[in-house]
């Protein structure tokens, strides 16, 4: 998906994100809805396809945003692999959202270099600790909220700017199977 968020000022913030669940849950980088007043959220997929959007909340200490795509109409969330296997030389990719239309659905690639260190998060019944993924990819705001996908395009987390880069160069992402926690309990808020 590629987002784009206009405030009520008129300017537009834009970033990517992927679908999470059949009826229209999807995920993006919460800090599109950081510090402005939203007037609209547009979502365009791949295939054209575009849809109001409806922002549900966030995890802040990841960077994960809930969203929920306005139109009825079943949609095909995107395939995923269990991040537990990711290791380290393996290529992942991120398609990534530049702010002219013209660069949306964006791809870049990166070598895994680390699987960790552990980050703790939350608090109470929500504490957890996330053993990031950190790409060899230059810290680029368009890669924020990108899914990170196998080559055969297959989820394996989520591109964040929550989390600092691993010696301030290398991309973090929070595993998939993380991601669908963050959501799960986001979801059970509403």
């Amino acid at each position: 998906l590629t987002l784009e968020v206009e405030s009520e000022d008129g300017s537009f913030r834009c970033g990517a994100g992927f679908l999470v669940s059949a009826d229209g849950y999807g995920v993006c980088a919460a800090s599109l809805f950081h510090e402005i007043e939203v007037k609209s959220v547009t979502a365009y997929t791949g295939a054209g396809f575009s849809s109001g959007v409806e922002y549900l909340g966030s995890e802040e200490n990841l960077g994960i945003a809930l969203i929920d795509l306005e139109e009825d109409f079943t949609y095909t969330p995107i395939s995923v692999k269990n991040a537990s296997f990711v290791e380290r030389g393996e290529t992942l990719f991120a398609v990534a959202s530049q702010k002219a239309k013209l660069f949306y659905g964006t791809v870049t690639r990166g070598v895994v270099s680390s699987v960790g260190p552990i980050k703790r998060i939350g608090e109470g019944d929500f504490e957890m600790s996330v053993n990031m993924i950190y790409l060899d990819q230059v810290p680029n705001p368009t890669l924020y909220g990108a899914p990170a996908v196998d080559p055969a395009g297959a989820v394996v987390g989520f591109c964040t700017d929550a989390v600092e880069p691993l010696y301030g160069s290398l991309i973090p992402v929070v595993p998939i199977n993380v991601v669908y926690t963050v959501v799960n309990n986001l979801l059970a808020q509403q």
